[in-house]
């Protein structure tokens, strides 16, 4: 196989000098090659920052930069061996880049930024019309160990014409080109694939890989990288601490420091008869001296002040923003060891809310930690979704191997909150949210506020799908911190893999009472609105049977006017999700209620919904709700005990008259009973996740999400009053009686399964399938592979998938004790602080950034679109002028040849229609729109010349050029050999045989999938004489069509 002019010994010998050295030499030559070329893109890319686009001349450098994303199907020499792809890449002739091996073994590689995946090209405008992009793809194996490379293959070429690239696909969308198996490589009936993308390169995607390469040397990864800060301090300040990923080293000696501190000096003095104790974890630095010791009436009052600087954490969310205060825990477990001597909890609190996690300090030896406001405990958190989870764990902090000792967890739905409102919530933390017995591990106080920029725009934002949150760290042990606060300690994160008898009981439990739960409220339900009771309230206690009044009118009109079935079963279901909500703002606790449907309507009608609570005063409605769930609770533990009474009752019966008399065999417990459990826990867990929803979406916990289902099942209700149901339904069923239950089905019947070639035809479609299924599937891993790559180099190796929904078995409810009252914000602003923790949602397509790092290679993308616009129109014009030129070239050969007395010429077209990349043109010839190779072969001419057309105008403007002189059209002819197409005209004694000849070549050369070959030939004799008489024309067309069993042909 040749490749750019030069021999296989010759590509072989230099790939041997490039790849066959160890990784760390293939690590090197990367890197110095990105060195060197630094500053060439860096003018460049200056040259066109500085200067008009306009004035980019043919010669000017540009910059691209390319990614190799996978392959598919690659051909490999052994399946059954482990064969690692890599990928080599010239430009024409030039060395420009070899990739790493990629992440997996097998025929579906796929690269990252890790092995290699990008790289840049330097050259111009010029030059991308004349030069191609070839690839090489080579296989090698390693020993079990993967320390040695035993072996490697040269199994595929692959080529990307650069004029395509510019014209049709420098926009980041994906490219697949074909691999052609090596000559002399392996023997393979599939060639493969290879997923390219390309765009122009900017300045920061130079920074950026010059960053990156540098950050892959690193070993151990245990800190925030230099990379990690290029991306993230746009701004230039310094993350903020997070005690999990700090060294333990100086946490101990910080440890040990306040222990002798502590030894020496008084934890507890008496100050004018009061007794006041050491602030932990350190007094305020603006005022240490009335700080050091503060009386606990003194330390909750501090707790409740507004903190002195507050934190951003997380992705500058366009929907809203979060403000959390941590305040203060009470009665938390003793986790530690010598609680006589004083050892006690060592509490820290870690958040995690969408893409971002936060931590306070650790308050040692204190089971009542607060957290004052000097110190890290208020955070600002960017929106992305409203409906987004708030999630809170309390750990023990532990140094060494141990793990941090987890207390307890709550889960916050912001989405029921009301804007521009001060909450003080105080929870319960429970170790899980989803088994049946659980208790109370202590309690957490925090104070939450949210700020909606456009409420119109959050409740439109709800509408999209939400995106994946992941969180990565960079200890193990910070890894089980995040996954305990997202999930608790029986999580579904490990999606059922790891059988647990508590959990399997947990599941049986949850779905007998869903099952009890739905019964009560059926019969509830039913009983209200047959007995008219009082359902909606209108004044305090007094209530009114608006739903039976409903109910009685609809039910009333659809018996006389049975065809209005579908439009009120609509309605239903609306009338149903509003009724569920009038319940929910009905209960007696106002932590218990959520947002209107009114007023989310109002929201997206005017931008602005109005605040209807103006302030929640501690323990309101707390004995009502109290009576309220008490009287619930006794009535399900009445109807507990009869329904127990009652089996035990049956139970004795059929003990009474056992007549069973056969021996019964003990059966051994199977072998495999433990694998068979873990299937059915998932089974019944999915089952469980599937009531959660639905209970979620019913009983408007997600709120945000309830309204847009209640309004649009409204407004199609509303609508559909006015179809003419009766009309459409009998016509519906008059089609299906006689179009699918007359006797005609018996033809029908006959000609669907009278075929021999049914089952093929259904395998063809099967595989068709497949292979646009397995295009997208594979195109999802490779963003995912790709995403996953960039997180780990950028945030830590260790990564949690953050719940979307808040799929618990128990919802956390705020206690009685909790309080509310209208912002003061816009009277007291907060103060941010120098420190900050990122967001790591990352965005971009062939290289993901973080927020603030793709907003600015955004801007940079949009300065470089004119130049995209003017490049292309200089490859446009150059390929232009190259055409313009052959042409003349062409039109000189001939002028010369007509001198002579008297010469024959012949012209054939040979189009190719592939089956894919066809279109009609006007005058309803198809044509090709895909590059091809075009020859001009005249007798008697000495002229060979080739030229690359892309488009289908520039086909036709020669071949009308090349009809004014050659009498006829022009060649077309697809990587075939001249000679023996010439051999065919010279041997021809007249047009129908040079014709016949013609055809039978143009059929052995088809190689792939074509429909037709179209073949067009004349002749024309010419003298030097001008009379007319002397002139002859003859002219003969002829179509052959290929069929994958017969062919045939048509002579017109």
């Amino acid at each position: 196989m040749t490749d750019g002019g030069r021999s296989d010994e010759a590509i072989n010998k230099q790939s041997n000098d490039i790849h066959f050295d160890e990784d760390v030499s293939l690590s090197t030559t990367e890197n110095d090659s990105l060195s060197s070329r630094d500053l060439h893109l860096h003018k460049s890319q200056s040259s066109i920052h500085d200067t008009d686009a306009v004035l980019l001349t043919v010669d000017d450098p540009i910059c691209l930069v390319g990614e190799v994303v996978g392959g598919y199907r690659l051909p490999i020499h052994d399946p059954h061996n482990e064969y690692y792809a890599y990928i080599l890449i010239r430009y024409d002739d030039d060395f420009l880049h070899v990739t790493k091996a990629a992440l997996e073994p097998g025929q579906n590689p796929i690269w990252t930024l890790s092995s290699g995946s990008l790289f840049f090209l330097e050259t111009s405008a010029r030059e991308l019309a004349t030069k191609q992009l070839q690839l090489s793809v080579w296989f090698k194996r390693k020993d079990p160990l993967r320390l040695t490379t035993l072996e490697r293959l040269l199994v595929g070429q692959a080529t990307v014409d650069c004029i395509t690239l510019i014209m049709d696909n420098l926009n980041e969308q994906p490219i697949e080109v074909d691999v052609m198996p090596d000559d002399q490589g392996v023997t393979t009936t599939a060639s493969g694939t290879l997923t390219l993308r390309f765009r122009l390169a900017t300045i920061s995607d130079q920074d950026f890989v010059e960053a990156f390469t540098k950050e892959s040397k690193r070993r151990a990864k245990s800190s925030p990288s230099d990379l990690t800060r290029l991306l993230l301090l746009q701004d230039h300040r310094p993350l903020a601490t997070l005690v999990t990923e700090t060294d333990e080293t100086n946490v101990a000696r910080t440890s040990f420091v306040n222990a002798l501190s502590n030894a020496f000096s008084a934890r507890n003095i008496f100050h004018h008869g009061e007794q006041k104790v050491r602030v932990k974890p350190f007094p305020d630095k603006d005022d240490a001296d009335k700080t050091m010791y503060l009386s606990p009436k003194q330390i909750k009052e501090e707790t409740l002040k507004p903190s002195k600087e507050w934190i951003e954490a997380g992705c500058s969310g366009s929907v809203a923003k979060l403000y959390l205060e941590i305040l203060s825990c009470h009665d938390l477990p003793n986790a530690d060891v010598g609680e006589a001597m004083g050892n006690l909890t060592d509490c820290f609190i870690c958040a995690v809310f969408e893409d971002a996690m936060v931590q306070t300090p650790v308050i040692d030896d204190e089971l009542n930690p607060h957290w004052l406001p000097w110190t890290q405990r208020a955070f600002v958190f960017g929106c992305m979704h409203p409906a987004s989870i708030l999630y809170l764990g309390a750990f023990d902090f532990e140094l060494g191997l141990s793990k941090h000792e987890p207390l307890g967890r709550v889960s916050v739905n912001i989405s029921n909150l009301q804007r521009d409102t001060d909450y003080v919530l105080t929870y319960p933390m429970y170790k899980s949210s989803h088994v049946t017995e659980r208790k109370a591990a202590g309690f957490i106080r925090i104070r939450l506020r949210i700020e909606y920029i456009d409420e119109r725009k959050v409740l439109l934002a709800a509408l999209c799908p939400r995106p994946k949150f992941h969180v990565n760290v960079y200890k193990e042990k910070s890894l089980k911190v995040v996954r305990y606060t997202c999930f608790g300690e029986y999580g579904d994160d490990n999606n059922g893999e790891k059988f647990d008898l508590i959990v399997m009981r947990s599941y049986a439990n949850e779905l007998l009472e869903h099952k009890d739960t739905l019964l009560y409220c059926i019969g509830d339900a039913m009983l209200s609105v047959i007995f008219w009771r009082g359902q909606v309230k209108v004044w305090d206690n007094v209530y009114i049977p608006l739903h039976s009044f409903v109910i009685f009118c609809s039910t009333a009109y659809l018996v006389e006017h049975p065809y209005m079935a579908p439009s009120f079963f609509l309605l239903s279901i609306a009338w149903i999700m509003l009724a569920t909500n009038t319940v929910r703002r009905q209960h007696p606790s106002p932590w218990h209620r959520c947002p209107s449907f009114w007023q989310y309507a109002k929201a997206l009608h005017h931008g602005r919904s109005s605040l209807l609570v103006q302030s929640i005063q501690p323990d309101e409605g707390r004995a009502v709700a109290a009576s309220y769930e008490a009287a619930w609770s006794q009535r399900m533990e009445v109807d507990r005990k009869f329904a127990a009474t009652r089996a035990q009752l049956i139970q004795e019966v059929s003990d009474f008259g056992n007549d069973i008399i056969h021996t019964k065999q003990s059966d051994l417990i199977p072998l495999d009973l433990l694998e068979k459990l873990s299937y059915y826990q998932a089974l019944l867990g999915q089952y469980c996740k599937y009531f959660r929803f639905v209970k979620i979406i019913a009983t408007w916990e997600e709120s945000i999400i309830s309204f847009w289902i209640t309004a649009i099942f409204l407004v199609a209700g509303i609508v559909s009053l006015v179809v003419p149901w009766a009309f459409i339904l009998r016509w519906i069923g008059r089609t299906c009686v006689w179009c699918f239950l007359g006797p005609h089905m018996v033809i029908v019947d006959a000609l669907l399964h009278s075929g021999n070639n049914d089952d093929d035809e259904v395998l063809a479609k099967l595989i068709d399938s497949y292979r646009k299924e397995s295009r997208l599937v594979r195109q999802r891993r490779q963003v995912a592979v790709k995403l996953k790559d960039i997180k780990q180099t950028l945030f830590g190796n260790y990564s949690t998938l953050i719940p979307s929904y808040n799929l618990s078995r128990h919802y956390d409810r705020p206690l009685s004790k909790s309080y509310a009252k209208l912002s003061r914000g816009g009277q007291t602003p907060i103060k941010l602080a120098d420190m900050y923790i990122p967001g790591q949602q990352c965005f971009g397509v062939m290289i993901p950034r973080p927020h603030m790092a793709a907003a600015q290679h955004e801007n940079e993308k949009l300065a470089l679109l004119k130049t995209l616009d003017i490049i292309q129109r200089h490859v446009k014009a150059i390929t232009s002028e190259e055409d313009q030129q052959f042409l003349r070239q062409v039109h000189h050969v001939i002028e010369d040849e007509g001198r002579g007395e008297k010469s024959t010429s012949f012209s054939l077209e040979l189009i190719l229609t592939p089956t894919l990349g066809l279109k009609e043109s006007e005058h309803g010839k198809k044509v090709i729109t895909k590059s091809e190779r075009v020859m001009v072969v005249s007798e008697g001419m000495r002229m060979n010349r080739r030229s690359t057309l892309n488009h289908g105008a520039h086909r036709e403007l020669m071949a009308t050029a090349c009809e004014e002189k050659l009498d006829g059209p022009l060649e077309l002819l697809s990587d075939d050999d001249p000679p023996r197409f010439l051999d065919a005209f010279n041997s021809a004694y007249d047009i129908d045989e040079c014709q016949e000849r013609c055809c039978a070549l143009a059929q052995d050369d088809l190689d792939g999938p074509h429909e037709a070959v179209e073949v067009m030939l004349s002749c024309a004799s010419t003298s030097d004489d001008d009379e007319e008489d002397d002139k002859t024309e003859q002219r003969c067309k002829a179509t052959i069509y290929f069929r994958p069993d017969t062919s045939k042909r048509n002579v017109h």
